[in-house]
């Protein structure tokens, strides 16, 4: 059979759907700002005092902070702090309109490097890159070593597959600081997709060294090892993630694949189904349990995963195409064509997905159909590798 018929070319495409979203804007700000306005009438005294209260609230005081960041700006419409904050309440609760409008409003005030990147990723996460990248380019200029504009500009290039753009920007990032972990920690991603997996690693290490511990990063380093067939090495990374958060989904599974590697089939089956709850903090996590889970041949315990990923995600088009897979890894056919269907309709656009339903839809027999899903990957992304070459094959084979 032809690799690309066969349910697990699938996997092939898994790697795009799994890319890490780095956040680029920075926390709300600890202490008073510059900024603090002066008025006339004493409603920008009264702000500040909102202001300064709503820094003191307890973490998960999300709610009062807005009403006091509101307040703030009722009483000095101009004071850029409260209507950065505000801002970057709303974009880390993915009102990006809201997000936006108050940060445009920040800006209003003056030009500001932290309004920029904020404005940057705001639109980044509505899928604008060309307003992104005017903003991210306004936050390079005159930056010194605050090299965000230079990763902002990075991850739209990647997203655009870019690579040696992307690579170029954090090059030009590492010649204002050699000692930002966001930026090793990004190149390290971007050198993995170039294939150099030694120097990727030798860059996500230099992301550890520079602190703070990160469990993103410790999984990196633990999966290139792994992949490099250093599996104690791998085995210690992985271990050193789940102490600094035990809910990681990417060590939980690393751990699990090891123990498969290991020829400890139930012992990684169990050792899944212990932790099913940790790993349903991340929908995502629980639909590549499946795809591990369906690779060993468990295909019902892998039911049970995609399954659940998908009632706590069923609007995720990352999770409903991750269960997609699953669910053609276990065989059932129907449903991964579904799962595929259903991820397109918030994601029209995705060749990634569009592929792994075409490659679905061949197994069923189904050409025709796999076809037109080939020749609109063409369209949208015409140097696809994949789609050329197995729409070329298919030619006068819709009747087979």
């Amino acid at each position: 059979m032809n690799e690309s018929l066969s349910v697990k070319a699938v996997s092939l495409w898994i790697a795009s759907l799994l890319v890490v979203n780095f956040s680029l804007v920075r926390p709300l700000v600890g202490e008073e700002s510059t900024d603090t306005p002066v008025g006339e009438s004493g409603g920008c005294v009264l702000a500040t005092e909102k202001f300064s209260k709503a820094l003191t609230l307890p973490e998960g005081s999300r709610s009062e902070q807005k009403d006091l960041y509101q307040e703030a700006i009722g009483a000095c419409p101009g004071y850029r702090s409260a209507l950065y904050n505000l801002g970057l309440i709303y974009y880390e609760e993915k009102d990006f309109e809201k997000a936006r409008e108050k940060l445009l409003a920040a800006l209003d005030t003056g030009s500001d490097r932290d309004v920029y990147v904020a404005l940057g990723n705001v639109y980044l996460s509505q899928g604008d890159s060309k307003e992104a990248a005017e903003y991210f380019r306004k936050a390079t200029q005159n930056s010194g070593d605050d090299v965000r504009g230079y990763v902002g500009l990075a991850v739209i290039s990647e997203q655009k597959g870019d690579i040696a753009e992307a690579e170029d920007s954090l090059r030009q990032a590492l010649q204002h600081n050699t000692r930002s972990q966001e930026v090793y920690l990004a190149l390290g991603r971007v050198l993995e997709k170039k294939k150099e997996k030694p120097e990727a690693l030798t860059s996500y290490e230099s992301a550890e060294r520079l602190g703070p511990s990160d469990a993103g990063i410790t999984n990196a380093i633990a999966r290139l090892y792994e992949e490099q067939g250093k599996e104690q090495e791998a085995l210690r990374y992985y271990r050193k993630a789940r102490l600094l958060d035990e809910k990681s989904g990417d060590s939980i599974l690393g751990l699990a694949r090891l123990q498969f590697k290991a020829g400890e089939r139930q012992g990684a089956a169990d050792f899944l189904a212990e932790r099913e709850e940790d790993l349903a903090s991340s929908p995502l996590s629980l639909g590549k349990a499946a795809l591990l889970l369906a690779d060993e041949g468990l295909l019902d315990k892998s039911r049970v995963f995609y399954q659940h990923a998908v009632r706590l995600a069923s609007q995720d088009a990352d999770v409903l195409a991750v269960a997609a897979l699953a669910a053609a890894y276990c065989k059932d056919m129907e449903e991964g064509e579904k799962l595929f269907r259903q991820a397109l309709l918030i994601r029209a656009d995705d060749v990634a997905i569009l592929n792994n339903l075409a490659v679905l839809l061949e197994a069923k027999g189904d050409n025709k159909a796999a076809a037109e899903l080939y020749r609109k990957v063409l369209k949208i992304e015409p140097g696809n590798e994949l789609a050329q070459r197995n729409v070329n094959r298919l030619k006068g084979r819709f009747d087979s």
